[in-house]
């Protein structure tokens, strides 16, 4: 006899009911065998067959709960692969998930469902912005309690390079719902301070970013970000000594070596300049651009400091390498442009002037350094050509 362990899906189902069946067959087989002819079992066999039925029953029974058993530990073993692939799966999904919210700057480990961001995850895989942004808003109008989905989408209304006011106040709006929303210990918390600070300062509301950029370094101390982007604020407001002061914890914050020090030490390098601390501004920037030697703005900013000492060869070859780095850099045209002129080589001057305006038309000092360049041209060349001119008799 063949037993089938997996009719019907179940392990060993069917091997009971054949075997008991088989049992009972026996048990019927030798009864009817018996009283086909019309004469009764007698009573030794008749007790025979009742200890054989019960046998059989008791096998029967058994094998049933033996199959129960089997079936279970197989279903248990599904279950258990099932978990573990959904496991898996979770986990990967998480680490690709976390690989996006690490580059948006947010930290999940305290959100309570990470897996909320798939559909985020997969809308910005596609770069559909709008998708995103259309995500975010249905899940607020589920749950408007909650405040990463306003953090992210402050994040997304000021994400880019074409920073318009409208975005700028609907990513302070969304920052704003993020802050009041989460809780004094969520590590985003922060953050958000610190971001709707920077879009405030995009405004020139420097007072209000500094109270943010306080804020966020209150919850977080060694938030050395903030710490640099209050030194900005400051140095807009002109309190230069106080923008030195946070820049200078900034760099103690992320070491000499870590690359976004280099940033900062531009930005203190600039603070410096306005102090007329020139040479401190030039150790700022050397060191700027020891860690990051393709630094555009490090050259720029050198050769301004420069050209201020009247090193006009070192400020100008300090522009050209900022133009190598950064060929549209109207600033580092227009600057090269007025060492250039201070050396009396006012065509390579003019030159540069037109370059500078060319990549924008709105640098009106560009424009007239131009004028000015010319005027100094035209007056060169009248006074060479009446040196050169024969006297009169």
């Amino acid at each position: 006899m063949d037993f089938d362990f997996t009719r019907d899906g179940n392990p060993l189902h069917s091997a009971g009911s054949d075997l008991s069946m088989w049992f009972w067959g026996i048990i019927s087989g030798l009864w009817f065998g018996r009283t086909r002819n019309g004469r009764a079992p007698k009573k030794s066999e008749g007790k025979f067959l009742r200890i054989l039925s019960i046998i059989a029953s008791i096998v029967s029974i058994a094998v049933g709960i033996f199959a129960i058993i089997v079936s279970y530990y197989f279903a248990k073993q599904a279950r258990l692969s099932a978990e573990r692939i959904e496991k898996v799966t979770n986990a990967s999904l998480y680490m690709s998930i976390k690989e996006y919210t690490d580059r948006m700057g947010m930290d999940i480990s305290k959100i309570e469902d990470p897996l909320f961001f798939f559909d985020v995850y997969m809308a910005d895989l596609k770069g559909d912005k709008q998708l995103i942004k259309e995500s975010l808003l249905n899940y607020i109008e589920n749950d408007s309690t909650k405040g990463f989905p306003y953090w992210l989408l402050g994040k997304y209304f000021s994400d880019g390079d074409n920073l318009i006011p409208d975005n700028l106040d609907s990513a302070i709006y969304y920052y704003s719902k993020a802050i009041f929303n989460m809780d004094e210990n969520d590590p985003n918390k922060p953050i958000a301070y610190s971001n709707r600070g920077a879009l405030k300062s995009e405004l020139k509301d420097y007072k209000s970013s500094i109270a943010d950029f306080d804020r966020a370094i209150e919850l977080k101390p060694d938030y050395a970000k903030a710490f640099n982007r209050r030194g900005n604020a400051k140095k807009n407001l002109e309190d230069y000594d106080g923008a030195i002061e946070d820049y200078d914890r900034a760099i103690e914050l992320y070491g000499d070596k870590s690359p976004e020090v280099a940033d900062v030490l531009v930005n203190r390098g600039n603070a410096k300049s306005k102090l007329e601390d020139y040479d401190g501004a030039i150790a700022d920037y050397d060191r700027a651009i020891e860690l990051k030697p393709d630094y555009a703005e490090a050259f720029y900013n050198r050769g301004n400091a420069k050209a201020i000492l009247k090193d006009y060869d070192d400020a100008i070859a300090d522009f050209d390498r900022a133009i190598e780095l950064k060929p549209d850099y109207a600033d580092a045209f227009n600057s090269r442009g007025v060492a250039k002129a201070k050396l009396e080589r006012y065509d390579d001057a003019i030159a540069d002037f037109v370059r500078a305006i060319e990549l924008k038309p709105d640098f009106n000092e560009a424009k007239n350094n131009l004028i000015i360049a010319k005027k100094k041209l035209e007056e060169l060349n009248n006074k060479s050509g009446g040196a050169d001119s024969p006297e009169e008799d």
